[in-house]
């Protein structure tokens, strides 16, 4: 075996991020579009809040709770699913 080999993900772990991902996907459905928007902008884009912030036109601490909110969401949508975040 290589060490290429080794970088390489097995079975397994495929279909266990597979299956996350439709998990997650799943999960983000739930919340509503803008709290959808904020989360994928800072977790998937890598935005910062005031970036956020301006982009989805809210003010700083409404993105933070919106935020919080959203991701306490997703981490029960998760669990609901049977995927502990």
């Amino acid at each position: 075996m290589t060490l290429e080999d080794e970088d390489q993900p097995g079975p397994e772990r495929t279909a266990h991020t597979g299956e996350l991902g439709r998990a997650i996907s799943k999960a983000l459905t739930a919340l509503s579009p803008r709290d959808r928007s904020a989360v994928v902008l800072r977790e998937v884009q890598g935005l910062s809040y005031e970036e956020i912030a301006r982009t989805i036109d809210v003010p700083l601490g409404t993105l933070k709770s919106v935020l919080h909110r959203a991701r306490e969401r997703l981490r029960r949508e998760l669990m609901t699913a049977g995927v502990n975040p």
